[in-house]
């Protein structure tokens, strides 16, 4: 999911039908959808350039469009299985293929990075004053970092396999991921020591987690049909469970709104829906 705050749109990712579904916050409904791509992942909007970015898992893609009325601007090609998508600093970062991320000027649609990892990495973060990529490489149970000058690093992820989500704490100097093996855990891993100090136990099949800075918190959220609200101010401690239903993981928090969006599936419990939530 993405967020263009100017005109108050939420984007979401249909993968089911191969396209975006476009949704008015201040009115509560789906406003437009974009349709024609192939399995759409990873969106990202630009405001600089009032771009939106799409990540197509099925072709490689990268689907570029403009905002003010959701026609195509551009399109690029990876050699497959492009996803996760970050926007930092005015760059666009895609993870794709077997082991890689691209890193794109958005201006000019046009590739200015492409860094080579061991395997095809999952969850990532870009550090918002180093420049730093960290990724999770749930293959080897290990975050790959990518500094400036395009040198990878590997830091093992002691006792936690299956890693997937990422959360970076630029102000704890920590990166949390959670690992899904059961029982699933928040790993909090300090960037500085390069190495894992903290873990606590938290919901089944996360799909993502996002950090609320403000408040000292971390959410994560589950395919098991609930929010994890995690303290983290000191050692992670969970501090409350909030239901939502099951098969609903994919979430963004919009710190700017104060809102946490989570994406419910269509099954037993009802049709597909965006859940608002507000921290308290």
């Amino acid at each position: 999911m993405a967020v263009d705050l100017r005109t108050q749109r939420l984007f979401v990712a249909e993968l089911g039908n191969n396209s975006i579904g476009v949704v008015d916050l201040k009115k509560g409904v789906l406003s437009s959808r974009i349709r024609g791509l192939s399995e759409p992942q990873g969106i990202g909007f630009v405001d600089a350039q009032n771009l939106l970015v799409v990540a197509n898992a099925g072709n490689g893609s990268i689907s570029f469009f403009r905002a003010n009325d959701l026609g195509p601007a551009g399109n690029m090609q990876t050699s497959g299985d492009a996803d996760n998508l970050r926007v930092s600093n005015g760059k666009v970062f895609v993870g794709y293929g077997n082991g890689g991320i691209v890193m794109i000027d958005p201006e000019r649609m046009a590739k200015v990075g492409d860094h080579q990892l061991p395997a095809h990495p999952e969850g990532f973060q870009v550090h918002p004053e180093s420049g730093t990529v960290f990724a999770n490489i749930p293959r080897l149970n290990a975050i790959a970092a990518i500094d400036p000058s395009g040198s990878v690093s590997r830091w093992p992820l002691e006792g936690a396999s299956g890693a997937f989500p990422m959360a970076l704490s630029a102000a704890q100097h920590s990166l949390f991921v959670v690992a899904r093996t059961r029982p699933a855990q928040l790993v909090r891993f300090d960037i500085q020591s390069k190495k894992t100090d903290d873990r606590v136990e938290t919901c089944d099949d996360a799909d993502d987690v996002f950090i609320d800075e403000k408040r000292h918190r971390a959410y994560v959220t589950c395919g098991s049909g609930v929010i994890d609200v995690f303290n983290i101010s000191g050692s992670p401690k969970r501090i409350d469970t909030v239901k939502t239903r099951t098969g609903a993981r994919t979430s963004l928090y919009v710190e700017q709104l104060d809102r946490l969006f989570v994406a419910a599936r269509a099954g037993p419990e009802g049709g597909a829906e965006i859940l608002e939530f507000r921290p308290q």
